[in-house]
C-alpha cells in the first residue's frame, strides 16, 4: 500500500525544505497505512531481550506512527557508559541496511551536515518486524562508543534503502529528556529523510540504547601508545601493509585503523592472499571462498591506489 503523506501541524514544509533531499524516495516522512490507528498503552513497549551480563537497556516509546529512512536523537551519560547495541522498531522483516553516525555534544544545527558527523557502525540485519525490536548488534560498531560523564552525544540511525524506520511525534522541544534512568537520558530528536536530507523537530526514536559502564583507565592502558586510530573510523591506515608472497599463509598483525576498532588491536589474524599485481579497476569484483575447515573471515584486504576516504559494502 501506498502510504498517505502525514498531516502532522508544522511539517507541510520540514526543516531544511531547500536541501536535495535523497535519491530514493523525495516524499516527506508518512503515516503507515497500518498504524492509523493509535495503539494502546499496553501495546506501547516492545518484547525486548534479555540483555547480556553487565549491559542495561533504556527504550524510549514504541508507538510507532511515523515512518521514514532515519531519526536523531540526544544521549547525555551520568556515567562512564560504552553503548554497544541499538534496537528500532520496524515492521519490516526483510534484510535491512543500517549506518549509525555521532557527533559529539548535540546534534542541533547539524542536522544536514554530514562533515561533522562520525560513522559508527554499520551493520545488515533481519528485520524483526510488527512489536519486536530490530537489533545493531555489538559487532555492528566499527570502534568502542563511549560517552563520558556529563556529556552529550547526537545520534543519527539511518536505513540506507528502506523507508522502514519508525517514530513518533511528541510534545517536548528537541533537547528535552524523554527518558532517563541514574545512568543516561536519551533526549527527543527529529525524524529525519534520507542522507542528511529535510528533517522534522519533536520526534522521539523508536529506540532502545544497550550500554555497559565503563572504567576509562582500563580503557586507555588496553589502547596502544603510538599509531592511535584517526576520529573517522573509516580513515585509511598510516602505516602501509605488505602482503606477503602470493598463495602462502601467513599471520600479521593489522594496525589499529586497519581492523578499524580500538577494542584488542593487536590481534592476530592468519590470512591467504591472492595476486598483487593489478592490472584492472573497477568498481568491484566477486570471487569465491572454499572452506576445508570451519573458519570465520573477519577481514579484508583489498588493492587499491587511491588515498582517499572509500567507503565499501
Amino acid at each position: 500500500k501506498i502510504p498517505s503523506i502525514e498531516p502532522a501541524p508544522n511539517d507541510n514544509i520540514p526543516s531544511g525544505a531547500n536541501s536535495p533531499g535523497n535519491a530514493f524516495d523525495a516524499s516527506p516522512e508518512s503515516q503507515p497505512a497500518a498504524e492509523s490507528q493509535p495503539k494502546s498503552e499496553s501495546e506501547s513497549q516492545p518484547n525486548l531481550p534479555s540483555p547480556t551480563p553487565a549491559q542495561t537497556f533504556l527504550s524510549t516509546l514504541w508507538n510507532g506512527g511515523i515512518k521514514n529512512y532515519g531519526s536523531m536523537f540526544g544521549v547525555v551519560a551520568k556515567e562512564d557508559i560504552q553503548i554497544d547495541a541499538i534496537q528500532i522498531n520496524t515492521p519490516y522483516t526483510g534484510l535491512l541496511h543500517f549506518e549509525v553516525y555521532i557527533v559529539e555534544g548535540s546534534f542541533e544545527g547539524n542536522e544536514q551536515n554530514p562533515d561533522v558527523w562520525s560513522l559508527i557502525a554499520r551493520a545488515q540485519v533481519q528485520g524483526g518486524g510488527e512489536s519486536r525490536p530490530t537489533i545493531i548488534p555489538p559487532e555492528a560498531f566499527l570502534r568502542d562508543f563511549i560517552v563520558t560523564r556529563k556529556s552529550t552525544a547526537g545520534v543519527y540511525v539511518t536505513m540506507k534503502y528502506q523507508k522502514e524506520l519508525r517514530y513518533s511525534p511528541v510534545q517536548g522541544k528537541v533537547g528535552d529528556k524523554y527518558v532517563e534512568n541514574s545512568d543516561i537520558a536519551i533526549l527527543v530528536g527529529t525524524g529525519n529523510d534520507a542522507d542528511f536530507g529535510n528533517f522534522y523537530p519533536q520526534r522521539m526514536t523508536n529506540v532502545g540504547i544497550g550500554y555497559k559502564k565503563v572504567d576509562l583507565a582500563l580503557i586507555a592502558t588496553s589502547r596502544p601508545t603510538t599509531s592511535e586510530p584517526s576520529s573517522s573510523p573509516m580513515a585509511p591506515s598510516t602505516s602501509p601493509f605488505t602482503p606477503p608472497p602470493t598463495g602462502t599463509p601467513s599471520v600479521y598483525t593489522l594496525s589499529p585503523t586497519q581492523m578499524m576498532t580500538s577494542v584488542n588491536p593487536e590481534r592476530q589474524v592468519l590470512s591467504l592472499e591472492t595476486t598483487w599485481d593489478g592490472g584492472v579497476k573497477n568498481s568491484g569484483a566477486m570471487f569465491d571462498v572454499v572452506t576445508k575447515t570451519d573458519i570465520k573471515v573477519n577481514a579484508f584486504l583489498i588493492n587499491t591506489p587511491s588515498a582517499d576516504l572509500i567507503d565499501f559494502e
